[in-house]
C-alpha cells in the first residue's frame, strides 16, 4: 500500500510539472523611456554620461534603444537593446559609430534589475573594434515610468 501512495504521489508532481506554463510573462515591465546615466572605465579613466533607453516588452522579450545625451566615449552612436526579463534583466547593449568620435563598435552583455520605477545593469562582458579603448566595469542606472 505504501508502494502505491508513493508512485501516486510522484504521478501527482509529474503531472502538475508538466502542465505548468513555462511561457508565462514576466510581471517585470521595462517598457517605456528610461533616463540615467552611463558610469565606465576607459584606460584607467572613469566616465559617465547621461543617457536615455527608449525600450519595448512583448512577454519577457525586450528590445530597444539607448542614446548618451552628454559628451564622452557613446556619444553619437547608434545604439540597441535586446534581452528578457525574468525577475531579473539579460540582454546585450550594442552600439556602432554614427559619428561617434571613438569610431568603433561593440557590444557588451548585461544583467541587473528592472523593478518599479529604476532599473540598474551592470556588464558582465565586453567585445568591441575599440582595442585599447575598450570600455570597462559598465554600469546603467535608471528611472523612469514604465508603459
Amino acid at each position: 500500500m505504501r508502494t502505491f501512495w508513493l508512485f501516486s504521489a510522484i504521478v501527482l508532481i509529474a503531472v502538475s510539472t508538466a502542465c505548468t506554463n513555462s511561457t508565462t510573462p514576466s510581471s517585470t515591465n521595462l517598457a517605456g523611456t528610461w533616463t540615467g546615466s552611463i558610469q565606465y572605465t576607459v584606460t584607467g579613466t572613469t566616465g559617465q554620461q547621461t543617457i536615455t533607453m527608449s525600450l519595448q516588452q512583448s512577454g519577457s522579450t525586450v528590445t530597444g534603444s539607448y542614446s548618451a545625451t552628454s559628451q564622452g566615449f557613446f556619444s553619437n552612436a547608434n545604439m540597441t537593446v535586446t534581452g528578457t526579463v525574468s525577475g531579473t534583466f539579460t540582454g546585450v547593449l550594442n552600439f556602432a559609430p554614427a559619428s561617434n568620435p571613438n569610431g568603433c563598435s561593440g557590444s557588451m552583455q548585461v544583467t541587473g534589475t528592472g523593478s518599479g520605477n529604476t532599473v540598474t545593469w551592470t556588464s558582465t562582458s565586453f567585445t568591441s573594434t575599440c582595442g585599447s579603448l575598450t570600455p570597462s566595469s559598465v554600469t546603467i542606472t535608471a528611472t523612469g515610468q514604465s508603459s
